[in-house]
């Protein structure tokens, strides 16, 4: 069994190599990259994380 998810990272975080590695190592991963989000949240990764989190709102 394969539970897929996705790993979240902004392009200009310091542990952006770490997500990566997750994310490769994860089957069934899709890993989401916020251009010109770095470590701490604004309003626009917001959004992002939002919009990167809407299917899983709805899954039964």
């Amino acid at each position: 069994m394969c539970l897929g998810g996705r790993v979240l990272s902004g392009e200009t975080s310091g542990a952006f190599s770490a997500y990566r590695r997750l994310h490769r190592a994860w089957p069934g991963s899709e890993l989401v990259v916020v251009e010109g989000a770095g470590h701490l949240g604004s309003a626009t990764t917001r959004d992002h994380v939002l919009q990167a989190l809407d299917p899983f709102a709805s899954v039964n």
